[in-house]
């Protein structure tokens, strides 16, 4: 997994994004989800651009 953090604002607060990828289709996707998940990102979710 290769992540790229972006520092982000929202409302005047501080937030960091996280975005690993890319995924090709729904299989990998899925995939790197529950990879991302099982070391303790339960809070993950897959976005598109």
């Amino acid at each position: 997994m290769v992540p790229t953090v972006l520092e982000q604002n929202s409302q005047g607060k501080a937030f960091w994004r996280v975005i690993v990828g890319p995924a090709t289709n729904a299989s990998e996707r899925s995939a790197l989800l529950k990879k991302i998940q099982g070391i303790g990102f339960e809070d993950a979710y897959a976005v598109t651009n």
